[in-house]
This record gives structure tokens, C-alpha cells and sequence, in this order.
């Protein structure tokens, strides 16, 4: 039985939200945004069926991305992309700069009404509308982990300590 290789159990009652693998919704989905902006870069010098299947695969972490409700990965995929659109306008063309921006446009709103419709995951936009209350200049919601990751970042600032800062044990 190998705990690494193990499937987190997924938040339930008034917090359901995809943990997957990682143990939290943020790594989980800051997996997924990595992987969907390496996906979108690898599209655009794609042709054919191998576009597709990255374009297929690419909406299909933009929908674990809102199964995760995580907002500032949601919101840092959102910049990513439109900073690839922009890194590769020469390449795109206008016609391919609003062909990409009008098929990101609808595979999130697309995946954004399958995930709300038809998982329990759908509280993405809800947790966007819901303001965060500051605590000492930090979100209320990381006030404790962000010192602790800033501590952690001091100690390994270039290879760091990989995606786990916090232990389970330790939550």
C-alpha cells in the first residue's frame, strides 16, 4: 500500500472541492493550470489530430481546475493565457489570436456549466463572488501559510521542497 500513489478523499458537506492526489485543492489545481498552459503552447505548434487531442485534453483539466474551486490558480490560467496569446501573436495572426481566445472563451464557460450541472464540484464562481477578509495585509485563508511557505522558501529558494510545504500530519 503506497501512500504517495494513494487517491485523497474529496472534501465533502458545504466544501466540496477536488483534492485529488496532491492532498489539497490549490496543488491539484496548480498542476492542472501548469499542464493546460503547456498544453495550449504545445497546440499552437500542433497540427491535425495531435491538436485536437491536446485541445481535448487541455478542457479537460480546465474542468478539474474548476472541480478544485482554486482561485488563484483559475485566476493565474486566465493571465496565462492571454499572456501565450500575446507571447505568440506573430505566429497566431489576428485570425488566430480570436480563433484561440473565442475557443478558451468557450471551453471554460462550456466545462464551467458541465462541472456545476452534473459534479458536486460547481462552487468555482461562487468562492470568486465571496469576498476574502484580510488578516494583517495576507487573505484570511492563507494568513497561517504563507509565513510558513515564506520560512520554507528562505531555506531552498531555488530547487525548494517540492509541492508538499505542509505535511499531512501537519494540517
Amino acid at each position: 500500500d503506497s501512500k504517495e500513489l494513494a487517491l485523497n478523499k474529496n472534501r465533502g458537506g458545504g466544501d466540496a472541492r477536488l483534492v485529488g492526489p496532491f492532498g489539497t485543492p490549490g496543488i491539484t489545481a496548480a498542476y492542472f493550470m501548469t499542464m493546460t498552459l503547456i498544453l495550449v503552447h504545445e497546440s499552437i505548434y500542433s497540427k491535425g489530430r495531435r491538436r485536437m487531442w491536446l485541445s481535448g485534453l487541455a478542457v479537460a483539466n480546465v474542468a478539474m481546475i474548476l472541480g478544485t474551486a482554486n482561485r488563484g490558480s483559475f485566476l493565474v490560467l486566465l493571465c496565462g493565457l492571454l499572456w501565450i496569446v500575446y507571447l505568440f501573436r506573430a505566429r497566431l495572426g489576428l485570425a488566430g489570436m480570436v480563433q484561440i481566445v473565442a475557443a478558451l472563451t468557450v471551453a471554460i464557460v462550456g466545462m464551467a456549466s458541465v462541472v456545476s450541472t452534473f459534479t458536486d464540484y460547481g462552487q468555482m464562481f461562487d468562492r470568486l463572488e465571496r469576498t476574502t477578509e484580510m488578516d494583517e495585509g495576507l487573505p484570511q485563508t492563507r494568513a497561517h501559510v504563507w509565513p510558513i511557505a515564506w520560512e520554507n522558501f528562505q531555506e531552498k529558494p531555488i530547487l525548494g521542497h517540492g509541492p508538499r510545504i505542509l505535511q499531512q500530519h501537519e494540517l
